[in-house]
């Protein structure tokens, strides 16, 4: 059977929030202090990247003092392998939420660390590799991890990864606002054309323009 390479994984909100459930009761971690932290740091990190459309990289590296609460901000550090430029990422009010919630954690956690997402063992930044194997267990374990194929020595090739959560936060951008220029400006292209690979219809969206063509 050849092999057809599919669309990004879109989620919604409420599989966010399963994915979120899922990882809080999972027995995968720890029942203890350390189990807790590392709960709360991979839903915070899965939820800012889905609500503020951060690549993995930029999320993953940032540090508290690039959020800035007062005028809703997260100031990016420059991406490897992009062009640099000093465009913020909004601080959506579902992000705010988390973040706020996650810092008071790490108050009562006793736990002092510049970046936001720090590995429990070397307390640097966790690399998103093992970022992302952390999300698709969590997927799996939800149930919303689907194979595409099986590569040619047998191990499937899931459906997630975490890039799937920029594009869901700008595909639904564009589902509200019909405008590449509103998902380049959120998602920080310096071109509005760079926007158009995140904005995917689903198959209830190519119906309704179907049927309001074809009456």
């Amino acid at each position: 059977m050849p092999y057809t390479k599919h669309l990004p994984k879109i989620f919604t909100e409420e599989e966010i929030s399963l994915i979120a459930d899922t990882i809080m009761n999972s027995p995968n971690y720890l029942n203890n202090e350390a189990g807790d932290f590392l709960r709360w740091r991979d839903i915070t990190a899965i939820e800012l990247m889905f609500y503020c459309g951060l690549r993995p990289y930029e999320a993953l590296q940032l540090k508290w003092e690039d959020i800035d609460f007062e005028k809703d901000l997260i100031y990016v550090r420059p991406y490897i392998n992009k062009i640099k430029n000093d465009l913020p990422a909004i601080l959506t009010i579902p992000a705010k939420k988390i973040l706020i919630k996650y810092k008071q954690k790490l108050e009562e956690f006793n736990m002092n660390n510049p970046w936001l997402f720090p590995s429990f063992w070397s307390w640097t930044p966790i690399c998103s590799g093992t970022m992302n194997r952390r999300f698709l267990n969590a997927c799996k374990e939800a149930g919303i991890a689907h194979i595409e194929y099986y590569r040619d020595s047998g191990q499937p090739k899931y459906n997630i990864h975490l890039y799937c959560l920029r594009h869901s936060f700008a595909t639904k951008i564009y589902k509200a606002t019909h405008s590449e220029i509103a998902v380049a400006r959120l998602c920080r292209h310096t071109k509005v054309e760079s926007a158009s690979v995140y904005t995917h219809l689903d198959f209830d969206d190519k119906q309704q323009i179907a049927d309001s063509v074809f009456n």
